[in-house]
């Protein structure tokens, strides 16, 4: 669902562009945008422990593919323009499942401290944060006071 998302995001940002999700289907020594899933994470959130939503944190790897490296970069600048001037994922509203998260752009040298076995080429990192409900816990009926046991200061 979010990876859907994020090739429908891509497909705006550079129009006419075709997207191949891990590469597959890809046409060898074509002109198209690899989209890649290089990780999840479990995200920490400020809020209150019980009623705080579960939080994941997605990072992609974005690589334009051709043959032509100042083709290449020009697009990445398009993407990145992209996830700066909206850096928002917002899926089709006719969807059946709606997406709604920030994209927050990965700098350069944290990419390569995280993933310096993919960093390949020309290449662009964004993490992605969803956030799912926690489910509420029914707690049982108290019939009996507490007790409490307290003895003076003095």
């Amino acid at each position: 669902m979010v990876t859907k998302a994020m090739t429908l995001w891509m497909n705006r940002a550079v129009p006419g562009q075709p997207v191949y999700p891990e590469g597959q289907g890809a046409p060898i020594g074509g002109d198209w945008i690899g989209l890649w899933l290089l990780g999840l994470e479990p995200s920490p959130s400020t809020a209150d422990l019980a009623t705080r939503p579960y939080r994941l944190t997605m990072t992609y790897r974005l690589q334009p593919m051709t043959a032509d490296p100042l083709t290449a970069h020009e697009r990445l600048c398009d993407l990145m323009f992209a996830a700066m001037t909206n850096p928002w994922l917002e899926q089709d509203p006719d969807a059946t499942t709606r997406v709604c998260a920030p994209i927050e752009i990965v700098p350069a040298a944290t990419a390569r401290d995280r993933y310096s076995a993919q960093t390949l080429g020309a290449s662009l990192y964004l993490d992605v944060t969803i956030e799912r409900p926690r489910p509420l816990i029914e707690t049982q009926l108290v019939r009996e006071p507490a007790i409490l046991r307290t003895r003076s200061i003095n």
